[in-house]
């Protein structure tokens, strides 16, 4: 970009989701004892485990790509981003659907659109399960703000960073954005990362083990997760058989 010089900011894959597996069990768990012991609402939403199992399913496939269309939309909104500039994919090796906007942001609209599909997927529809009831959708909604791990990380390094009062790129291949500063006001200190630099970052071993390290937690995660719901599911057909 003209005019600028670009610092690369990462985000380590490996403790985004270790983030994500305690974002997961500390609503998850604080959920259902909320709905449990106090709100006393009722376990299942449809009123069967079979139409819980289906609705929950059906969440999470819509939830995923509409939180993709928000983060689309804040783009558009809030970065004044044109809908050319904002693309949708899905990235086979991560198995992983994604929203890139191609257009440099200011960092506080780059801040809301990383951080709104949390508040509208997950955060709000996790607050009305717990009050209304449906214990499967209370761990789908948990499920979801734990998606949003890599999002909460790159927001606090927004925040932390103080990129909210700089211009930002969202980088299109990692977890990373660029931060952009004016070329007739550069920080004392300041160096530019380069081509070669960030080529050398993305072949880090740093960066294959923190998806190697990412991966194995996730699936013990995964495991554990399903065996306490299918346990759970096992119970409650019982006792209401």
């Amino acid at each position: 970009m003209e005019g600028y010089r670009k610092k690369l900011r990462v985000f380590n894959l490996g403790k985004i989701n270790v983030l994500a597996v305690v974002l997961f069990f500390v609503f998850a768990l604080s959920g259902l004892a909320i709905n449990l012991f106090a709100a006393k609402s009722p376990y299942l939403a449809t009123g069967s485990v079979a139409g819980d199992i289906g609705l929950s399913v059906g969440l999470i496939a819509v939830g995923l790509f509409v939180h993709e269309g928000i983060h689309g939309l804040a783009a558009i909104v809030f970065g004044k981003a044109k809908k050319g500039e904002v693309a949708f994919g899905f990235k086979i090796k991560d198995g992983l659907l994604y929203c890139h906007c191609k257009k440099p942001l200011e960092g506080k609209a780059y801040f809301v659109m990383l951080i709104l599909p949390l508040i509208v997927t997950g955060i709000i529809p996790f607050a009305i399960c717990v009050a209304l009831g449906g214990l499967m959708q209370i761990c789908v909604f948990s499920l979801m703000i734990a998606g949003a791990a890599g999002d909460i990380a790159m927001a606090c390094g927004v925040i932390k960073n103080g990129d909210t009062e700089r211009t930002v790129l969202d980088h299109p291949d990692m977890t990373a954005y660029y931060a952009l500063y004016p070329e007739n006001d550069l920080p004392d200190g300041f160096s530019e990362t380069t081509e070669e630099e960030e080529k050398e970052i993305l072949s880090s071993d740093g960066i294959r083990d923190g998806k190697k390290l990412g991966m194995k937690i996730l699936l013990i995660a995964l495991f554990v997760a399903l065996t306490v719901l299918g346990l759970f599911v096992i119970g409650l057909f019982m006792e209401i058989v």
